[in-house]
């Protein structure tokens, strides 16, 4: 039979800044601790703690805070970002050649082709 270290089990106080850091923040953002949000941020706490937050106050600022995006995926979203827009700009510049050619067709059935150069 296998059996974890004892060192991976956590003490009792430690097992109760947790619990205060979760409370508070469902107190806080008006959750039930069994909902999936709950469930997600004690997970996500004991993770923190885990990696080496220890301290009530700053575990309680890790869990708050917005999660931070590395720049690689900064610069990928920023990338896609700029695809779109250039997607969009060529979408726009074939329509507006379209339209342009619907007119020109349209002038020209109507017999001004003499006036009308492209």
């Amino acid at each position: 039979m296998l059996r974890a270290p004892q060192s991976q089990f956590l003490k009792p106080e430690d097992r109760a800044i947790c619990q205060r850091v979760v409370d508070q923040i469902t107190a806080d953002a008006k959750w039930y601790s069994t909902s999936i949000d709950g469930q997600i941020l004690a997970s996500t706490t004991l993770t923190l703690f885990q990696s080496g937050v220890v301290n009530e106050t700053n575990l309680l600022a890790h869990v708050r805070a917005p999660p931070r995006l590395h720049e690689a995926d900064r610069l990928a979203l920023l990338l896609r970002r700029d695809l779109f827009d250039l997607n969009l700009l060529a979408d726009l510049a074939i329509a507006s050649a379209l339209a342009l050619s619907f007119v020109v067709s349209t002038v020209r059935q109507c017999g001004f082709s003499k006036t009308l150069t492209m």
